[in-house]
Formats: structure tokens, C-alpha cells, sequence
């Protein structure tokens, strides 16, 4: 109102003008809070080119959970606040001032095109972040300590680095930085922490580790968090290192059996480090580490924790190699050098198979190898870590190639476009085609324990000699299995197809005096007409393996050396004769708890008996029992039945397998009967947690058994735990959190023994 009069409520007031104005920069209103809703502005609703003030005082702040919203200039005053949800991102071409707070748990991009700095100017806080990009090609200044939760993408222009920038790891995940096409410098005080997260609920293990970094930094200086050694303190970061040199060469105490190693391709053998003082934390090959937890945990006695290992200094980016390897037929050593999972499939090998191996850090009693044969990258022995396909090496993580056979350079280089986003410890599993999975298992409790395994896979163009197809054996610490092919030990062979009295020859190792059982696991080798037997050389047996399905043999090594020779066991595949018999009926009945299988049969001829199958899932059968043949005069129906007096809870599927006089068999269809009971399960509840902090875990139609009830926060550290001693069938138990935890999220877990039987995700 120009004139300053009073306005009047009945007629028009000369001098006064009613407009709609952009009022200068963007104030936040906080009507709600969506960034986009014009209501929230006094003013418009930002763009590319407005400076954007959140005061204090509000009753609603900015909750990005769009793609869309962007701003020059952001300031935040004391109070004031914006939050980026997993699904926003807030795009920035000026400015930051921050006294208030940012709380970004999607994406900040910087796309400016002059130098922008972060997290700019203020007091307020900037907690870890989910990720940042930087795509301006003016660069942008890292001027405060900066957490990453999620991913950096350097896409355009320089980050010149000028303080700490820390790439977190923990139970849920591990920071990366993305292909990298801008640049990234380092001023006086700039660099990166890259953490590798070690959880506790794994166990002590071997761990093999790469430190993606290019600084001068010793290995004291970074695993060994800098504390002198023998000093024990329990941070939740760094690892205890023992060494034959101890402690005058940095080690925490002398031991004959090093904590960290690397591997001498020349010599085939692992080293300790020799110093670490001295030995620089920044290289191109990979370090074995023996890890029971963080600095606290002296003794190997000492329970396993949760632990962080970090490393500092410049990342390292661009080009790496080539890195030259290894004499013909060799295994090398070769951590990832980037902060950042790799694909396999992307590096440059020259003179190298198409196989990759990973330490396994659950596989036998402190981890096992998994061998990754091209092109499917299927997992063997599988288990563990890995159950399918996998062509991913996780930041941290420190890998084994091998030189082929020829006299030409044998090397591997890598490039920021072999980085993928995110972490992968299981990718898509693998396509079967005829194949014989073997597994071998240490038996000391109800469950057995993965320990190794080889694999077989058949097809007319492979060849029986060991070539470029064939996966070498890389020996594991404990007990080991192989396929001994032309006088050289493998892991996965490329075989012909099956002939009249092929044979697999296995290689064991390093076997204990204790119990142990072979998993056969067959896929798609059932109609090619050959029955499969192991012969076992120790006890003179010949054990039928089956070709349509899956077979477990059980065996024992005692004191007699020759029960644990390498020689032991081999498979042996016969052709099978024809079967005259014809099943011309079959069928399972229940009758009450129980079922009645019975079948028909025609032209029996030369029938030494009929074994009767169950399978819960119908294909993986065993035998229940045996019925001798009656009649073999080859005219008459002859009918036959047996009663299941045990079946299973719920599906039952039964079929009848004839064996002839010749050992040839012939199988007939496959009948189902369910017996209906409750399902297994394992619930929790109330969830959310009521004020009370009373949590009740349900146990429905479960085996018996002890069963540990731990609460681990995000850490992976284990809060609270109870044993149960469940007696088998339905029961309920308190797990009482006594309000001695803090309220948030939290994850329960119900284990038995070694395996997780459930997992939930808990809120209090």
C-alpha cells in the first residue's frame, strides 16, 4: 500500500496494488514437508538458480523423497534441518552453510559449475551420508570430515580432498567410490578412511584382505590402529598380529605361527610379514589374516568380537597394472586395489585361466577356498558364502588367479570401469547342466560342517586331458578334496562325456581322526544309461551313488594311516543292460500315521529285488527298504507292497527303483501323500517391542535342541543372548530386554549350534 492509508472493507483504496512477487530468496514455510509443494515457500518453489533459506522455529521440515527438488545456494539456520530420504536426491549448484543439520540417507549431488565446497560454512551438523556426487567441472573442496554410508561418484571435475573422508563399513554394508571420470586430489590434511567391517557372528577365521590405498601408512599404523604392540585395548577397530619376529618388530607378541601372511608365487609358499613398523600397508598382492576380533581380543582363547580394520591415505584410481605374476602354472596373489566391489569378468588377463579363488572364511573350522571357473563362476564346493554364480570381489577382498601352462607374460590390470556399485556376497546361482557336485563335510555334532568340495561337469566338447578348462586345486589350511586328473590335483574339471567304466580318481588331505561324509549332488545325469559306484579302497566297499538325485556316504578316519590316504575313494560308471520289467501301477496310501506303498509289475525277469525311495521334496530320494523279487518267470502280474511306519511331516514321495540280477535298475513314476502337520517356524513377537521390553519367541513343530536367542545391534555386536533348551514340538520363551538396551532397531537371531535358523528384524 503506496500511500500507507488504512484499507477500506467497502471500496477500492487508491494507491494500493495486489501482486504476486518472488519475495527474494526461498523461505521455507513448512506447511508439510514436501520440498516441492509451493505452499511451503515464501516465495517459489526452488530452482536451479534461487538460494534456498530453512530457518528455525518451524513446525515441518523438508523431507526429499523425489528426484526432483534442486537449489543454488542452501543455507540452514540454527534449528532448521533437511532430511533426504533412501529415495531423494537434492541437487546443488552453489553453496552450503549449515547450522542447523543435513541428515542424508539418499543422494546429494553437486552439479554446479564453479567450485562448490563441502559441507561448506556452519556449525550444524552433517552426520554420515548415504552418498555424494560430484559432477561439476569446476570440482568441489572437501573442506570438513565427510562419512560415507553408500557410494561416491566422482563423474566430473577434481575433488580436491582437505580433510578426512571415511568410507564406513558395517553388518549392513560397505561404502564404495564409483568409476571414477573426474579426478580426486589431496591437500595437507586430506584423505580417505577405508573401513572393511569383520562381524562377530562369522567366528575366529582366516580372512584374506587387500588395503585399497596408496599412502605410505604401515601396517602397525592402520590394522594395529597405531597402539604399541601388547597393548590391548578394545576399540572395536584394528586386530591383534602375532609373529615369529615379535614384539621388537611391531607384533603384539612372538608366535612360531604368523597372524598375517602374504603368499611367494616363486616359492609356492606363505610368508609372516617381517616388520610391522616397517612393511607398508599400500600393495598390489593380498595379506591372510587370522582375525578373532578388534585389539582386545589378545588370546585365542579370548571370545570373538565385531571388529573394523581401516586404512588411511589416498585411494588409489585410474589404471592399476599390469601386475606381472607368477611362472607358467602358478598361483598369484592380487587384492582389489579399489575402494569399490569389482566384477572379474571386466579386468585384463593375459596368461591367466578364467578362474578366480576367495577365502571362505566359513567353510571348514577357519575357512576354506571357493573356486570361481569361468564362464558360469559357479561356487565350489558352493556353501559357505556362496550358493550360485558369483563374478564379484568385495572391496577389502584379496583373490587368487592362476598362470596357464604357456611361456607368455602372465599379468592382470585392472580400470575404474571394472567398479560395480554396492556389495555382493551372492550373485545369481548358476546354470547345471550334467554335472557331479562333491562335498566334503567334517561330522562332530548334529550338523556337519562344509569343509570342501570339487566338481565335475560333463559334456561331448570337453577333453579328459588337464587344459585351460580345468580349474587347479588351491590347497585349503585343513582338510582338503580333489580330482587327481594326469598326475595334477583339480578343483572343477571339464570331462568328456561318460563312457562304460570312466573314472573319477579323488585326492583327499590333510583328513583328521574323526568323522567325516561325502555329499554326491547330480544334475541331469540320469538318462544317460550308467549307474555310478564309489569304491572305497580302505574298507573294500562299493557304495551305489545315485545319478537322479543327491547320496550321502558316511565314512570314519582312525589311527590306521591307510583310512586317511589320499588314494581312498573313486568313482566308477558303468553302462547299465536293459530292464525288462514294466511297472504297470503305483500307489501310496495313508493309513492313519502311516503309509501303504504298493505297486504292480510286469514281464519280471532277472529282478534281484525292488528298494523302495522316499524323498520330501521330490528329488532328492533315499532308500527305506528292500523288497526281494518273487517271481522272475516273465508272464504274470506280480504285486507288491511296504509300509512306511515313519513318514514325514508333510510331503512324502515314494517310488520304486528295480535292481537286476546285473545291477541295472529301472524306476517307476513318483506318488505323493502329505502328511498334514503344522508347519516348522520360528516367530517373534510383538514387534514393535512394547514398552514393557517383554519379546516372546515361538517355536512351532521345531526339532529338539539348544538354541541361542542373540539381539545384535548395527554393528554386529551381540547386545543380550539366551540359551533354550527346546524339547522338540511347539513351545513359547520370554526374551525379557529388561530395558537395558536403548530403543531403535536391532536385529534378533535364533542359531543352533554353527547355523542361523532365523533372523528378524526388531524394533523397540
Amino acid at each position: 500500500d503506496i500511500d500507507a492509508d488504512v484499507r477500506s472493507t467497502t471500496g477500492p483504496d487508491i494507491g494500493a496494488d495486489e501482486f504476486n512477487g518472488t519475495g527474494g530468496s526461498p523461505i521455507w514455510k513448512g506447511v508439510d514437508t514436501d520440498w516441492e509443494n509451493p505452499a511451503n515457500w515464501c516465495g517459489v518453489v526452488p530452482t536451479v538458480a534461487t538460494n534456498v533459506t530453512i530457518p528455525g522455529g518451524r513446525a515441518n521440515y523438508p523431507n526429499i523423497t523425489t528426484v526432483t527438488p534442486v537449489a543454488n545456494n542452501i543455507t540452514i539456520s540454527t534449528g532448521g534441518k533437511i532430511t533426504i530420504s533412501p529415495t531423494g536426491v537434492l541437487s546443488n549448484k552453489g553453496s552450503w552453510t549449515n547450522d542447523g543439520s543435513v541428515t542424508n540417507n539418499g543422494l546429494i549431488v553437486l552439479n554446479g559449475t564453479t567450485n562448490q565446497t563441502f559441507p561448506g560454512t556452519g556449525t550444524g551438523a552433517f552426520p554420515a551420508m548415504f552418498s555424494l556426487t560430484v559432477n561439476n567441472p569446476g570440482g568441489a573442496t572437501i573442506n570438513k570430515p565427510v562419512t560415507i554410508n553408500g557410494t561416491l561418484k566422482p563423474q566430473a571435475g577434481n575433488i580436491a580432498v582437505n580433510d578426512i573422508v571415511t568410507l564406513h563399513s558395517d553388518a549392513s554394508g560397505t561404502a564404495n567410490v564409483d568409476a571414477v571420470t573426474g579426478s580426486i586430489s589431496y591437500g595437507a590434511l586430506g584423505k580417505f578412511s577405508v573401513e572393511r567391517f569383520i562381524s562377530s557372528l562369522t567366528r575366529k577365521a582366516w580372512r584374506f584382505l587387500s588395503a585399497p590405498i596408496g599412502g605410505p601408512q604401515t601396517i602397525s599404523q592402520a590394522w594395529q590402529e597405531g597402539q604399541a604392540p601388547g597393548i590391548y585395548v578394545s576399540t572395536g577397530f584394528g586386530m591383534q598380529i602375532v609373529g615369529p619376529a615379535g614384539i621388537p618388530s611391531g607384533f603384539d607378541m612372538a608366535n612360531s605361527i604368523p597372524s598375517l601372511k602374504t603368499y611367494d608365487a616363486t616359492a609356492s609358499l606363505w610368508v609372516s610379514v617381517p616388520n610391522t613398523n616397517v612393511a607398508q600397508i599400500s600393495t598390489t598382492e593380498g595379506y591372510m589374516a587370522f582375525i578373532r576380533g578388534d585389539r582386545g581380543s589378545n588370546t585365542f582363547a579370548s571370545p570373538n568380537s565385531a571388529t573394523t580394520l581401516r586404512t588411511s591415505g589416498p585411494i588409489k584410481t585410474g589404471a592399476v597394472g599390469p601386475l606381472s605374476t607368477a611362472t607358467a602354472s602358478g598361483f598369484i596373489s592380487v587384492g582389489n586395489p579399489y575402494p569399490s566391489a569389482i566384477d572379474f569378468t571386466l579386468t585384463t588377463r593375459n596368461g591367466l585361466l578364467n578362474t578366480y579363488y576367495l577365502w571362505d572364511p566359513k567353510l571348514g573350522t577357519y575357512g576354506g577356498y571357493q573356486t570361481f571357473n569361468g564362464p558360469s563362476y559357479t561356487a565350489t564346493p558352493g556353501g559357505g558364502s556362496y550358493a550360485g554364480g558369483n563374478k564379484f570381489i568385495e572391496s577389502g577382498m584379496a583373490f587368487f588367479v592362476v598362470a596357464t601352462a604357456a611361456a607368455v607374460p602372465h599379468n592382470i590390470s585392472f580400470a575404474e570401469n571394472n567398479k560395480v556399485s554396492g556389495s555382493f556376497q551372492v550373485a545369481r546361482p548358476g546354470v547345471a547342466g550334467k554335472q557331479l557336485r562333491t562335498q566334503l563335510s567334517g561330522v562332530s555334532g548334529a550338523d556337519p560342517n562344509l569343509i570342501d568340495g570339487i566338481l565335475v561337469e560333463f559334456d561331448p566338447a570337453y577333453s579328459n586331458d588337464v587344459d585351460e578348462l580345468d580349474a587347479p586345486k588351491l590347497s585349503n589350511f585343513g582338510e582338503n578334496i580333489g580330482i587327481l586328473s594326469h598326475g595334477k590335483s583339480i578343483s572343477v574339471e571339464r570331462h568328456a562325456s561318460i563312457v562304460d567304466r570312466d573314472t573319477l580318481f579323488y585326492q583327499l588331505g590333510q583328513l583328521r581322526q574323526q568323522n567325516y561324509q561325502l555329499d554326491f549332488i547330480v544334475d541331469n545325469l540320469a538318462a544317460g544309461g550308467f549307474t555310478a559306484y564309489l569304491e572305497d579302497a580302505y574298507l573294500l566297499t562299493s557304495t551305489v551313488i545315485a545319478l537322479d538325485g543327491n547320496t550321502t556316504v558316511n565314512f570314519t578316519v582312525n589311527a590306521d594311516a591307510a583310512s586317511k590316504a589320499s588314494n581312498r575313494f573313486r568313482i566308477v560308471f558303468r553302462q547299465l543292460g536293459p530292464v525288462p520289467v514294466t511297472f504297470t501301477n503305483i500307489r501310496a496310501d495313508r493309513q492313519d500315521k502311516k503309509v501303504l506303498v504298493s505297486w504292480k509289475v510286469e514281464n519280471e525277469l532277472s529282478i534281484d529285488h525292488y528298494s523302495v525311495e522316499r524323498s520330501a521334496d521330490g528329488r532328492n530320494f533315499r532308500e527305506l527298504g528292500t523288497k526281494i523279487a518273487t517271481d522272475n518267470s516273465g508272464g504274470t502280474t506280480v504285486q507288491y507292497s511296504w509300509l512306511d511306519e515313519q513318514p514325514l511331516t508333510g510331503d512324502n514321495f515314494y517310488r520304486i527303483k528295480s535292481v537286476g540280477a546285473g545291477n541295472d535298475v529301472k524306476i517307476s513314476e513318483t506318488v505323493n501323500v502329505n502328511m498334514k502337520a503344522e508347519p516348522s517356524l520360528i516367530t517373534a513377537y510383538p514387534n514393535p517391542v512394547t514398552e514393557d521390553g517383554l519379546l516372546k519367541v515361538r517355536f512351532t513343530n521345531t526339532t529338539k535342541g539348544n538354541y541361542r536367542l542373540s539381539l545384535i545391534n548395527g554393528k554386529g555386536q551381540v547386545l543380550m543372548s539366551r540359551m533354550v533348551n527346546h524339547e522338540g514340538g511347539s513351545s513359547v520363551y520370554d526374551f525379557n530386554l529388561n530395558h537395558s538396551v536403548a530403543h531403535g532397531s536391532y536385529v534378533l537371531q535364533v542359531s543352533k549350534g554353527n547355523k542361523v535358523k532365523a533372523t528378524f528384524k526388531i524394533v523397540y
